[in-house]
């Protein structure tokens, strides 16, 4: 039987606040796997379940809200998310905060830092596979090209509809996401040295209507990028790290 996997509330920096959870046994403990997500955007922020899987296979899980998203402070898009997830990961050098306990959970002195990402977190997951300390980096229909419209996801009417469908779940800058469709900002194919295809696997569908799978095939061949293709799944997310068989090829890779 399982164990019941706790979810913990952080906060890492002065605006970022985060939920995390701790490997099930004590030998996963100390060999300290890090599994950070990325997450996509506009979505809502929960993850309990693919945190509990984490947690199952043997990794530290933890899941950030980007600044200016739900209980983050800031504004979102005002920096590049990419900036949000390098706190993160300096903020395993300390122990990780539990709010509501109150107690500390100290990860050991060497870890190993997993980026796992989703569409709108895919670039802020390529972008720091060229950090040292990040070893293997896995993305699910990431978002590779800002300037190629998404046929459901157009970025001229998202500030529209993230603020009206989000509330105050996302706090925008000024056209916030038309910001990302001059492709200068945050953008993988525009900045393809800020890769290390050598650490990165990519997931995609045929049949994704919101992230192109010809957009991400171009980028795939630029940057000589691992990518495997399904003909059928549309718009994935992280959910489908708990896929049996899509996990046997995760772990092939990590390994």
């Amino acid at each position: 039987m399982k164990k019941d996997i706790t979810i913990h509330r952080t906060r890492i920096g002065k605006d970022i606040v985060a939920e995390f959870v701790v490997p099930s046994s004590k030998k996963a403990q100390h060999e300290g796997k890090v599994a950070i997500l990325c997450q996509g955007a506009p979505t809502m922020p929960g993850k309990s379940s693919v945190l509990a899987f984490l947690a199952e296979k043997g990794f530290y899980a933890i899941v950030p809200r980007y600044r200016g998203t739900w209980e983050s402070s800031g504004m979102f898009l005002k920096r590049e998310p990419t900036e949000d997830i390098t706190e993160v990961i300096d903020a395993l050098a300390k122990p990780l905060l539990s709010l509501w306990e109150e107690v500390e959970y100290r990860l050991p002195k060497k870890i190993q830092v997993y980026l796992f990402a989703s569409s709108f977190g895919g670039p802020a997951a390529f972008f720091l596979s060229t950090d040292k300390r990040v070893s293997k980096v896995v993305a699910f229909s990431p978002v590779c090209d800002w300037t190629v419209a998404s046929d459901t996801e157009p970025l001229d009417v998202m500030d529209a509809l993230t603020k009206r469908y989000y509330g105050e779940g996302y706090r925008l800058v000024k056209n916030a996401w038309k910001k990302l469709k001059k492709g200068d900002f945050y953008n993988p194919m525009t900045a393809i040295d800020r890769i290390d295809p050598k650490k990165v696997l990519i997931f995609h569908t045929e049949d994704d209507d919101v992230v192109s799978i010809a957009s991400v095939e171009r980028y795939a061949v630029a940057t000589d990028t691992r990518l495997l293709v399904s003909e059928e799944g549309g718009h994935m997310g992280l959910s489908e790290i708990m896929d049996p068989a899509t996990w046997r090829h995760i772990g092939g890779f990590l390994k």
